[in-house]
This record gives C-alpha cells, structure tokens and sequence, in this order.
C-alpha cells in the first residue's frame, strides 16, 4: 500500500493498453470515488450552480462535488 492509502497493483488499461495505477493517472478535470451518485441530465446546462447544490447539500449533510460525465 502506498503512503496515500491506495493499493499499488499494477493494472492495464483498456484505453491505450498501458500500465498504471489507481492514483498515478492525470485527469483533466473533476473526479471522485463514491459510495453512490446522484445523476442529473440537462443539455441545457453544463454545471449546476451553488443554487443548485444548496438543497442536496442540507439533505445529505456535505457538500457534493460536481463530475462532469461525457459518456
């Protein structure tokens, strides 16, 4: 296990067929690990805005984190 509490196993993967691990690839933008997300889908509008994150955040008593998703 490394000093960050990620397990160092060496993985393959499917994009370029390169190795890595869980903590040493570079993302471009936002991302998370979670228990479970909520999904929201409007081609209106790229972020939802702290107007937007004020009620999730009372009922689930944190703060959520926006990840952007182009699937």
């Amino acid at each position: 296990m490394s000093d960050d509490g990620f397990a160092t196993r060496a993985v393959e993967v499917p994009c370029c067929g390169g190795t890595t691990t869980l903590d040493a690839p570079d993302h471009d933008g936002p991302c998370g690990f979670a228990r479970f997300e909520i999904a929201a889908r409007n081609p209106e509008r790229l972020w939802c805005g702290d107007d937007g994150l004020t009620a999730p955040a009372i009922r689930l008593g944190h703060p959520p984190k926006q990840v952007r998703a182009s699937i």
